[in-house]
């Protein structure tokens, strides 16, 4: 069995986040709560929560689900994305991915034909349509080599062969699992360092 797990954003897309794309869009930053998570002030929960407030707080009212589909459907995705899916495919191999991102975005992936086998990205809980102000965690920032290993264990535990693909220090647990790990336009040399091959360029 092969197995090629990518992080999302940043490498299928070309913003390194999704959620602060949205924060970006609505004219907010989360620099106090980025802070406040790497210094293990708040926990992945919190972080969610906390960005969910900035949105409601810059539209002045509750937030639907649109408002953050909207923003996101601006978002480009890499190039080579689904023809790179496809070869893999043929290859024989399972792909999907694990990350941080919204899931609502990783949605959109499959519906323009990045034909994943499975997608394990955080959300956003909905009720009626409207958020009700909590996340929806699937994967912690700081935990994602401990969902990969889950995610072996209980679907595919015949795994002979793991690529990983990452950009981001939080992908670093989860390369350093891989047979081949691969910083795609990594954001900091601390992940070059732990893959074996770097990829730079606008292209998968």
């Amino acid at each position: 069995m092969k197995v090629a797990v990518f992080d999302m954003d940043g490498v299928f897309t070309v913003c390194r986040s999704s959620w602060a794309w949205v924060h970006r869009h609505y004219g907010v930053d989360n620099e106090k709560s980025v802070r406040d998570y790497l210094q293990g002030r708040i926990d992945d929960y919190e972080f969610m929560r906390r960005d969910i407030a900035l949105w409601r707080r810059a539209l002045g009212r509750e937030v639907t689900v649109e408002d953050v589909v909207r923003p996101l459907k601006d978002i480009k995705f890499t190039q080579g994305a689904v023809e790179l899916v496809e070869g893999l495919k043929e290859r024989g191999y399972r792909v999907g991915i694990i990350s941080g991102g919204l899931d609502l975005l990783a949605e959109r992936l499959l519906r323009e034909g990045v034909e994943l086998d499975f997608y394990l990205a955080n959300g956003v809980e909905v009720k009626d349509g409207v958020l009700t102000g909590e996340g929806v965690l699937r994967v912690p920032l700081k935990e994602k080599d401990q969902v990969l290993l889950s995610l072996l264990e209980r679907y595919y535990p015949c795994t002979d062969t793991l690529v990983v693909v990452g950009d981001t220090v939080v992908d670093i647990p989860m390369l350093r699992m891989a047979d081949l790990a691969i910083a795609f336009r990594a954001e900091s040399e601390k992940v070059v360092e732990v893959a074996h091959i770097r990829v730079e360029g606008d292209d998968l």
